[in-house]
């Protein structure tokens, strides 16, 4: 994976799109510290559901001191998911700004303290969240290859 600087224009795949980068983190580059609330824990959460740019790998966290092997499993409330291979989208709550990060951005978060822009820590507490009319407008803009809801079997870890 590559690093941007939050909130440069996005140009990691297809760069067609208008997006900030947020989240797109390497060990050679120093990245904000601090503390988020837990309900925006929750709500980043259920954008790793809805899947954008999937690659062919997967991504290994380089932060980590012992990376373990293998795609990542993020597990919050019962719940597993895959990560390090798919993009999520966060849109402003009045839909102008769209932000772009990879799915490990709540690895980053959780286990390595990265502090996400406020402006995007905004977007997820008040912005259009998966499954609401605007969000799925939004959606509509990526081509099929694009845009994928993975199904329980293949998104989803059952450990």
């Amino acid at each position: 994976m590559s690093y941007f600087e939050d909130l440069s224009n996005y140009s990691y795949c297809c760069g067609i799109e208008n997006s900030k980068n947020v989240g797109w983190l390497d060990v050679a580059h120093p990245f904000p510290k601090g503390k988020v609330s837990e309900d925006f824990i929750n709500k980043l959460w259920v954008y790793l559901k809805v899947d954008l740019m999937i690659m062919r790998g997967f991504h290994v966290c380089n932060l980590c001191h012992d990376p373990h092997n293998g795609i990542f499993i993020a597990s919050r409330n019962d719940e597993s998911l895959k990560l390090g291979f798919a993009e999520i989208r966060v849109l402003s709550e009045d839909s102008n700004v769209v932000y772009a990060a990879p799915d490990l951005i709540y690895h980053y978060i959780l286990d390595h303290s990265y502090k996400p822009p406020e402006e995007f820590v905004k977007a997820v507490l008040k912005g259009p969240k998966p499954g609401s009319i605007e969000y799925e407008k939004f959606l509509s803009t990526f081509d099929v290859e694009e845009r994928q809801y993975y199904p329980p079997t293949i998104r989803r870890y059952q450990g």
